[in-house]
């Protein structure tokens, strides 16, 4: 490749010296700046046959490199790129006045699943579809049962075939178990306050508990069960209206078939008809035909006995 620069350079030198010495283009000898392109091109024109099928293939060579140059740089970008996606993104600290909050959330949480507890409400917002009036939905949880020797304290009533083994409580659940046992100044609340040591106050979930509360709105109590039966009566409705949609879509493909097959029916029919009244046409035609030539046969021996009779007499 090497050997291929020295020749074009040496070449290029030679014929832009010979260009130079006719004074094609003015240049100065001092001048810092690169060839332009269009100067590079106007030399190229001049060049003999010989000396462009060395730039030519020196060009070639040159931009293979650069081509496979820029596929690796994209390459590398590409990878980059990828890796800083895959790269797990650094939680935010949690502010320093949701600390507490959070960490009584797990301590009930932890505190619940070893030693079991009492019944709570969970309280769910939403707005209803039908009225548009934000109700509270007010969900009474179930207190829990100890499921035996080396079990877990889980829900009452919660083994079923879905939940051979039951059903734990969970941290969102804990979140309002929690505010529950906060309000009633539990004895676990007590306890947790006596080993955390923070310096700050929990004052925005007192306020956002105080704001939550003052808000009016109606107020719906269910079980968890009425809750859960709620939930799988919507995904059957859900289930049946996929149904009946696909039903619907069937009869109205079959409709469409049955139509096109009665317009086809309906095309076919004068033609069929003309088919039919021709061959009955065809068919009283040969009759006929057969019934003329049974009367002239007969009048021919009538005529026959006719005159065998004359010429015996």
């Amino acid at each position: 490749m090497d050997k291929v620069y020295s020749q074009v350079i040496l070449r290029l030198s030679v014929q832009t010296s010979s260009l130079l010495s006719n004074n094609p283009i003015k240049m100065s000898s001092h001048s810092s700046k690169p060839v332009s392109v269009d100067t590079i091109i106007s030399y190229i024109k001049q060049l003999s046959y010989d000396d462009f099928v060395v730039v030519s293939k020196a060009v070639t060579a040159e931009k293979t490199v650069k081509a496979q140059e820029r596929k690796e740089l994209k390459e590398a970008k590409k990878a980059e790129k990828e890796a800083e996606k895959k790269e797990p993104k650094e939680k935010k600290p949690v502010p320093k006045h949701l600390r507490k909050s959070q960490a009584w959330v797990t301590f009930t949480l932890k505190n619940a699943i070893e030693n079991g507890w009492d019944e709570f409400i969970i309280t769910q917002r939403k707005k209803n579809k039908d009225t548009g009036i934000t109700e509270e939905e007010e969900i009474i949880m179930p207190k829990s049962v100890d499921s035996g020797p080396g079990g877990a304290w889980i829900y009452e009533g919660s083994i079923s075939d879905k939940n051979p083994d039951g059903k734990q409580i969970n941290y969102k659940e804990a979140m309002s178990l929690s505010k529950a046992l906060k309000l009633e100044n539990d004895a676990s609340w007590k306890q947790f306050e006596e080993q955390y040591v923070d310096d700050t106050e929990d004052s925005a979930s007192d306020s956002d508990t105080a704001s939550h509360t003052s808000k009016k709105s109606t107020v719906v109590r269910k079980t968890a069960a009425e809750k859960e039966a709620e939930a799988e009566a919507k995904k059957k409705a859900k289930e049946e209206e996929k149904e009946a949609k696909k039903m619907a879509k069937e009869a109205e493909k079959e409709a469409k078939k049955k139509a096109k097959e009665e317009e086809k029916a309906s095309k076919d029919k004068p033609v069929k008809k003309a088919k039919e009244e021709e061959k009955v046409e065809k068919k009283e035609k040969v009759e006929k035909e057969k019934t003329e030539k049974k009367e002239t046969e007969k009048e021919a021996k009538e005529v026959k006995k006719t005159v065998s009779k004359k010429t015996v007499k």
